[in-house]
């Protein structure tokens, strides 16, 4: 998979240039997710009432889920069909809340069940299961247990291509964090237009085959191997 491909791509979705219309609407909707998911959790973090902490905890939570998955969605359909940016689709997820919160909820569990054991077992987690809300948004009556088990098995031997990708991001933050921070909010909707861009490429393989190969990760009865992101011969 060529990610500078991907990433052309992504930028080509965006208008080409950080103040076309297509990117400055992504960085619009990145900036209402953070603004949104960051003040709930604050009101927990700078309060010393037990209570209002639990309050921010649990509120952000809810939250979270429904909202990753409709930036998901504003970043598919125009990774697949062009559709224009709105606004609105931020907060089409709360229409599956159900489902997106249990998504979310489970992968955050997973996820940190595995870096109690080390920190490296919990990253390998967050990238075999970094394909959920895109699956998710496609197959709206598949259950959240299905998405992260489908997001591994389409993982299976693309883990170390979609780090790789994401490391090649961090110069561009460096760069957006020497705009006062603010430059982070282009940098983060170019970012995700190139996951949705990852993914429907990962998907085209997948189905060219009809059918999606067998995980390479290793179950969550099972000790994690080091080399785990790797195809196992």
């Amino acid at each position: 998979m060529d990610r500078v491909v991907l990433k052309k791509r992504a930028r080509e979705q965006l208008g080409n240039g950080i103040f076309q219309q297509p990117w400055l609407l992504m960085v619009a909707a990145c900036l209402i997710y953070s603004a949104i998911t960051s003040a709930v959790s604050s009101y927990g973090s700078f309060s010393k009432n037990s209570i209002a902490i639990s309050l921010g905890s649990i509120a952000s939570l809810l939250l979270a889920g429904p909202l990753e998955l409709g930036l998901t969605r504003m970043t598919i359909n125009r990774a697949r069909d062009n559709k224009e940016f709105n606004i609105e689709e931020l907060f089409s997820g709360f229409k599956d809340f159900g489902n997106a919160f249990v998504l979310y909820l489970l992968r955050a569990v997973f996820v940190f069940l595995w870096t109690l054991l080390l920190i490296v077992p919990g990253i390998i987690k967050a990238y075999a299961y970094s394909m959920a809300f895109y699956i998710q948004n496609d197959n709206p009556d598949m259950g959240a247990s299905d998405c992260l088990k489908e997001s591994q098995e389409m993982m299976n031997g693309h883990k170390m291509e979609l780090f790789i990708m994401d490391l090649s991001f961090i110069g561009w933050f460096i760069v957006g964090l020497l705009c006062l921070g603010v430059g982070t909010l282009w940098v983060e909707a170019y970012y995700q237009m190139a996951r949705a861009n990852f993914y429907l490429e990962l998907k085209g393989q997948t189905d060219e085959s009809g059918d999606i190969v067998d995980a390479d990760v290793v179950t969550e009865d099972e000790i994690i191997d080091s080399d785990v992101f790797e195809d196992k011969n």
